[in-house]
């Protein structure tokens, strides 16, 4: 690495690249392992959009970020000196970053059917947890209890 252009970079420069490659890295690493839930469930098809991407494509898609990231920021140092540049940079990575992480976390609404709020009545079951179709349940011991 040329010493100058070490030198010309600053240490915050550095220190925000180092910080968001590792938080990409980081959100690429657990899309691999969020993603690994639903294996075998076909249940992608059912997830909003921003979900099915981040899972999906977040595994590689995640590091390139912050790879890019940081490779913004260390040559928006170097080469512009502009401070509003940097800090717009930050910003739109960061909002990068907090939408990846949402696209993550996979709400258990859409795990598990919805049924409306009086379900109860149209299933048959009545408030006392007894099916209607059942027969009532014995308190009392039967002559075949002692078997």
């Amino acid at each position: 690495m040329n010493r100058h252009f070490a030198i010309r970079v600053s240490r915050e420069s550095w220190a925000i690249a180092i910080g968001f490659l590792v938080v990409f890295c980081w959100l690429g690493w657990a899309a691999v392992r969020f993603g690994s839930i639903f294996d075998g469930m076909d249940i992608h098809r059912s997830l909003p959009i921003l979900n099915r991407l981040a899972l999906t494509y977040g595994p590689i898609a995640f590091p390139l970020f912050g790879v890019l990231a940081a490779a913004a920021f260390i040559l928006s140092d170097f080469m512009f000196h502009k401070q509003w540049i940097g800090w717009a940079l930050f910003a739109a990575f960061a909002l990068l970053a907090v939408c990846a992480f949402r696209g993550l976390l996979v709400s258990g609404v859409f795990m598990v059917p919805t049924s409306p709020a009086n379900g109860m009545q149209r299933m048959g079951a009545s408030p006392s947890g007894q099916s209607q179709f059942e027969s009532p349940r014995r308190l009392a011991p039967t002559a075949d209890s002692d078997r």
